[in-house]
């Protein structure tokens, strides 16, 4: 029970970005954050990507990159935000997505990758859908918001 209240004493701390020369002796750093549990960091130079309008997809990164984080809101319908290792969103029918996340009707979904972020090889794609984690059916009546490096 004291692990879990200092856990979530941490992840309710302010998050502040940290140079190398900030991070503890014997501390390695990942794309450039300590790669310590305690000392999470965010990355000043991420951008920032959005929607313009409701979408069924949003390609966030179209090469390689990192995820710190996003949000997905719904319309009127209930569906799953899936997070794919690629540059553009796949057909619709059976897939494999790399995270897989429930979101119900007229609400906003916000998943944060701390301290360490998501890195992908191909690309940074969410997608939403209505008809589950494996198999994807598009619905263009999402809002997407994330950042990326």
């Amino acid at each position: 029970m004291k692990k879990l209240f200092i856990l979530l004493l941490l992840l309710s701390s302010p998050v502040y970005a940290q140079t190398a020369e900030q991070v503890a002796p014997g501390y390695m750093t990942v794309n450039g954050c300590p790669s310590s549990p305690i000392t999470p960091c965010y990355k000043s130079s991420t951008t920032p990507v959005n929607s313009a309008t409701g979408e069924s997809h949003h390609v966030f990164l179209a090469k390689a990159g990192t995820l710190y984080g996003f949000s997905v809101t719904s319309g009127a319908s209930a569906g799953y935000v899936l997070v794919y290792n690629s540059a553009s969103a796949p057909a619709d029918g059976t897939v494999t997505p790399i995270g897989c996340y429930a979101l119900p009707a007229s609400s906003t979904l916000g998943v944060a990758y701390t301290p360490l972020p998501l890195t992908m090889s191909t690309g940074i794609t969410l997608v939403f859908s209505t008809s589950g984690c494996f198999t994807q059916t598009s619905s263009a009546t999402a809002f997407f918001l994330g950042e990326v490096l």
